[in-house]
């Protein structure tokens, strides 16, 4: 008996030893499955780093070349210009800008994000038509004027703005659609609980003395 018994100690040791090495291998198998994940985390993390370290002199070089753009700009604008106001649109689209993004920060704490956001989408969406109608109804006359020594960089500012306006205002209304079907969405305290829906729902376990004497 004892005899057996040794034998079966060292059976049961080599089983054990065999259990760890198909462990290690696993996990040596699932760190290598996980390596290229790993890596492309890692190299997402820093491109989006790379990202935001150029956006933030980018945005603040734009910064001071509105500003100083609007400065040395000679106003009001030429009458070859006509109605095209290019100036005032600017001016009126970072005044509009700041404004409803304070309105909407004021709805949020209210308790409204849907309709802030709301109406943050419809005002820009508003500012970025007008100024994409006023580009494409520019005259030629115009257009020369924004190529001259004093206006090319206000009407740099605006095409830019423009461009920006309009993808800013299409964001803004996706965002606003999310938000919106958000609250749409049931919550678990309009879910109702079972047994309180109807004859559809399961009702609570009932206990039938019959069938109790085979437990």
């Amino acid at each position: 008996a004892m005899g057996a018994v040794e034998e079966e100690i060292p059976a049961a040791a080599g089983g054990m030893g065999g259990d760890a090495g198909d462990s290690g291998g696993a996990t040596g198998r699932r760190a290598q499955e996980d390596g290229p994940a790993s890596s492309f985390v890692v190299a997402c993390a820093g491109c989006l780093a790379c990202l935001v370290c150029l956006i933030i002199p980018l945005s603040l070089f734009w910064f001071i070349f509105v500003v100083a753009t609007l400065m040395v700009t000679p106003y009001p604008m030429p009458a070859a210009c006509g109605a095209t106001d290019v100036e005032f649109w600017v001016l009126c689209s970072i005044g509009i800008g700041f404004a409803v993004g304070i309105l909407r920060g004021c709805c949020t704490l209210a308790g409204s994000g849907a309709g802030g956001a709301m109406i943050e989408a419809a005002v820009l969406l508003g500012v970025a038509g007008w100024g994409a109608d006023m580009w494409r109804r520019m005259s030629p006359e115009c257009q020369a004027v924004g190529e001259g020594p004093e206006h090319w960089q206000l009407f740099i500012v605006f095409k830019v703005t423009v461009v920006l306006g309009v993808l800013s205002a299409l964001t803004r209304v996706m965002e606003a659609h999310r938000t919106v079907a958000e609250l749409r969405k049931p919550t678990y305290d309009q879910i109702p609980e079972s047994g309180e829906s109807g004859g559809d729902s399961a009702g609570p376990a009932r206990h039938d003395p019959a069938t109790e004497d085979f437990v």
